[in-house]
């Protein structure tokens, strides 16, 4: 677990924690996607560092996206918006930032408490 002065901390998923996501919103117009496929590289109760093949018409803050995953067993579904796009190999790198309404960012923190200390223990059996 890496520590940001503004954000509190951000967990690493080094191999990536898999999850879908759904375009809902491109500038103003409500929009219905179907689901692709997206690995989460960090996350913090305010955003997350996703990455996906898909080259998604990016431009900044004007595209939202329903973000879903799991940790511990625990589904969420966030919303945010597409504040930085980069290209690796054949990746897409998106920044997304979390609309705290759509979640509630306890639960999130008490699965991410949970995950880095599971993590931790695997890591001191080693």
């Amino acid at each position: 677990m890496e520590y940001k002065r503004k954000e509190g901390f951000r967990l690493e998923f080094p191999e990536g924690l898999p999850g879908t996501f759904n375009i809902i919103k491109v500038g103003e117009q409500y929009v219905s996607s179907k689901p692709g496929a997206v690995m989460i590289h960090d996350i913090s109760l305010r955003g997350a560092k996703v990455s996906t093949p898909l080259a998604l018409p990016f431009q900044k803050e004007r595209m939202q996206i329903e973000l879903h995953f799991s940790i511990n067993a625990q589904p969420f579904a966030v919303c945010g918006s597409m504040v930085w796009k980069r290209e690796e190999g054949s990746r897409y790198f998106y920044g997304v930032f979390f609309d705290e309404e759509s979640y509630s960012s306890a639960d999130l923190f008490e699965e991410l408490k949970r995950y880095a200390r599971k993590r931790n223990e695997r890591k001191k059996e080693q």
